[in-house]
């Protein structure tokens, strides 16, 4: 399973310390932000090896991201490993249906390439 933030980019910088809160439709640490490479490094260190062209990955962490031709990340995605926690209190390993007594159901759903 994979959880996908995107955000639009703003100009406000990543934030320095390392909560793994995500706040729906808000961002990560309460703070809608579109790190550049250098922000990004400064958080997570350094990405994996695997990484390639615009695509950073941090396995350990969990995350992933894009990055656009300006190089700042329009798009993570948290990994299973990730430990980090919805500010609704959803989290990796949850059940679909306590899922949706936090949510309620989807008003619709669509299927991606089996995502």
């Amino acid at each position: 399973m994979i959880v996908l933030l995107v955000w639009t980019p703003t100009s406000q910088a990543l934030p320095r310390k390392r909560s793994r809160l995500i706040q729906e439709g808000v961002g990560w640490d309460r703070s809608s932000w579109a790190p550049g490479m250098n922000s990004l490094i400064d958080a997570l260190g350094f990405p994996d090896k695997s990484s390639y062209g615009r695509w950073m990955r941090w396995d350990k962490a969990g995350l992933n991201c894009l990055l656009n031709d300006k190089g700042e990340a329009t798009e993570l995605r948290f990994e299973k490993n990730f430990k980090g926690v919805t500010g609704s209190g959803v989290k990796f390993g949850m059940s679909a249906d306590r899922i949706r007594k936090i949510y309620g159901d989807a008003g619709t759903m669509e299927w991606h390439d089996g995502g």
